[in-house]
């Protein structure tokens, strides 16, 4: 891939198409990026007009926001143990929540926020996008019809 091309971006929901000048080496390649909430894990070469391109699919997995809490908040060496003892809370709890087994309530939050200075707010919607995310993968699974109206 040349260095200097440029990548265009557009953002649809939960799928991103990312175009940047290449010259492949073959017809299809697979490649994973791990970016924060960003997994990228198909790449396609194509010609569009007698132009290499590479387009890389991606789908959006929203990060749950315990695991973000473990990696980016907690200061390092800090003990589950301990950061419960700061927050006021009890070590089940919060070891569930940064292990990804519970869901971040609006308390453990503001909690976080007043202890560590992340916005409850930005925690609260990375919970909300995570559950929608999940909600989205078993929507087949919730039996509604349309309201026909009256």
């Amino acid at each position: 891939m040349d260095p200097g091309s440029g990548a265009g971006v557009t953002r649809l929901g939960l799928r991103t198409n990312i175009v940047v000048n290449a010259a492949p080496a073959s017809a299809e390649a697979i490649m994973t990026v791990e970016l924060a909430s960003l997994s990228i894990n198909h790449m396609l070469y194509s010609s569009i007009q007698g132009q290499k391109t590479m387009t890389l699919t991606t789908e959006m997995k929203p990060v749950h926001p315990g695991g973000f809490i473990k990696r980016s908040v907690l200061p390092e060496g800090l003990s589950v143990t301990a950061a419960a003892k700061v927050l006021g809370v009890g070590r089940p709890a919060l070891s569930n929540l940064l292990n990804e087994n519970a869901s971040l309530s609006t308390e453990m939050a503001l909690r976080i926020e007043k202890a560590f200075g992340v916005q409850m707010d930005t925690l609260l919607r990375m919970q909300t996008r995570f559950d929608a995310y999940q909600m989205r993968k078993r929507e087949d699974e919730v039996r509604v019809q349309r309201f026909a109206g009256v």
